[in-house]
């Protein structure tokens, strides 16, 4: 009679509960290499009694297993890695906004080893947004443990100016807005905080305006014919996108109150 993978497994625990127990010693991890070989040699020994089909419901819940514990080895690891990590300095001024920025070469030397000692790797590349004069910039990031997890970010296009008008070549406009969404992803994902010399840290984690605050903020401010730069040179930001979600009220009543002092 040929048995399901689940009724099989069932009649092998009894059989073991029913064996006279082993003297109770400390628990020590089992290495992975040992693991593996007691579910193949469990297969192996309950094959006859569960045909081909049973066979492959015993792989397939042992890939459900494996795949749990690595995501759960996944989100152990990125709570040390985030423990351990310290500000990045600012090491990088945008002209334009007087604002500083830590650029990628900063977060490899001081982030990045924190982050590969904890079991991570990371590689960015580029996916069709379907937000008008955006980028899609996806970070995927492995951990040793088998497992990945996919996040993507939607960067506004840096190739024009508040008004519309072109600032940068086509091919500097596209580099500008991949490095700053290769940046942005992985402050975001590791919750990268950021420094000026002076030890002042901003955290990477402070929810930002929304898009369409960031539109509302960019109305009033053609509207008020103001100027970008020493928008975010008062705010300390490096784009109007960095605002914190807290200083949005803040943003627009200063806006509000230029715009109605000009009527």
């Amino acid at each position: 009679m040929v048995k399901t993978a689940t009724a099989a497994i069932i009649d092998a625990e009894t059989e073991a509960s029913a064996r006279p127990k082993p003297k109770a010693v400390a628990k020590v991890k089992t290495p992975a290499s040992e693991v593996a070989s007691s579910w193949l040699a469990t297969i192996e020994r309950l094959a006859p009694h569960v045909g081909i089909e049973g066979v492959r419901e015993l792989m397939a819940m042992r890939r459900q297993e494996q795949d749990r514990q690595a995501e759960q080895e996944f989100n152990a690891a990125m709570s040390t890695a985030q423990a351990a990590l310290i500000p990045v300095t600012r090491n990088q001024k945008n002209k334009q906004t007087g604002s500083s920025y830590a650029d990628l070469a900063a977060i490899a030397e001081m982030a990045m080893p924190i982050i590969h000692k904890h079991g991570f790797g990371t590689s960015a590349s580029e996916f069709r947004s379907d937000k008008p004069d955006h980028v899609g910039v996806a970070l995927e990031v492995m951990h040793r443990s088998g497992h990945s997890k996919r996040y993507e970010f939607h960067v506004p296009s840096d190739g024009t100016g508040l008004k519309g008008n072109p600032n940068k070549t086509a091919t500097h406009a596209y580099a500008s807005t991949l490095n700053y969404g290769e940046r942005y992803a992985k402050c975001r994902v590791f919750g990268i905080a950021t420094k000026d010399d002076d030890g002042n840290a901003a955290s990477a984690t402070n929810e930002v305006v929304t898009d369409v605050q960031v539109g509302q903020i960019k109305s009033l401010i053609v509207e008020t014919n103001s100027d970008i730069a020493k928008f975010c040179a008062y705010f300390k930001i490096e784009a109007i996108v960095d605002l914190p979600a807290k200083r949005f009220d803040e943003a627009v009543g200063l806006l509000d109150g230029k715009r109605r002092a000009q009527i």
